[in-house]
């Protein structure tokens, strides 16, 4: 779902940090296949020769998956273990408990609950919340949306007019009415629906029918 230019300035940060990086999709299941040699080979090299030289060739790696909540870590281990082992759903807080599970003969995972900072400013406040990562009733979906489209008003202009079919941008208010004529969502009256386009713009934002759209870049 990420930006792919912004992707790169993540893995960027992280390396300069001294941070094993490898960019994955849990879906599609791109690079997965490379995350075992990754681990075996690279991060836990000294380590695996140390064993290989004690004869000892049976131990198995415990690892485990951290990340803020509906971020996809429980996805991740369903697409490692190539079976659904755990319950997902595309909302936070459906993983409530500490689960193990075997990837492999060499590895084996630990699913956690999604984890936030103590304390987080507006702006990542509602970063969480435009891409699903607490629930829609914490803020008002009002502030939300209205958060959400003009970010994308200022970096992506051309994902919103293509998406929407939008004739041009004006106000956030007038982008609202133009998706809910275009999509149907009216009233009785022959109104917007408001809610009904909040519901549209959150589900296409998360579904990722803008493309790759990132909110937050390195300091």
């Amino acid at each position: 779902l990420a930006d792919s230019n912004n992707l790169n300035k993540w893995l960027n940060y992280y390396q300069n940090k001294g941070y094993y990086t490898l960019p994955i999709d849990a879906v599609k299941k791109d690079n997965l296949n490379k995350i075992y040699p990754l681990v075996r080979n690279v991060i836990l090299k000294e380590k695996v020769e140390k064993m290989i030289l004690k004869k000892r060739t049976a131990t198995t790696f415990k690892t485990m998956i951290l990340g803020i909540p509906n971020v996809g870590k429980s996805t991740f281990i369903n697409s490692m273990s190539n079976k659904k082992v755990f319950k997902v759903e595309n909302r936070p807080g459906v993983t409530k408990n500490l689960q193990w599970t075997k990837l492999s003969n060499e590895f084996e995972m630990l699913d956690t609950p999604g984890i936030l900072w103590p304390k987080f400013d507006d702006d990542v406040k509602y970063n969480l919340a435009l891409t699903g990562a607490i629930k829609d009733d914490i803020l008002p979906l009002h502030d939300v949306v209205f958060y959400g489209l003009n970010y994308l008003i200022k970096n992506y202009p051309e994902r919103l007019i293509e998406r929407y079919q939008l004739n041009e941008i004006n106000s956030t208010e007038q982008i609202i009415e133009q998706i809910g004529r275009r999509f149907g969502a009216l009233t009785k009256g022959n109104l917007v629906d408001i809610e009904r386009v909040y519901d549209i713009f959150l589900k296409d934002l998360r579904g990722n029918r803008f493309g790759g759209v990132s909110f937050e870049e390195p300091r």
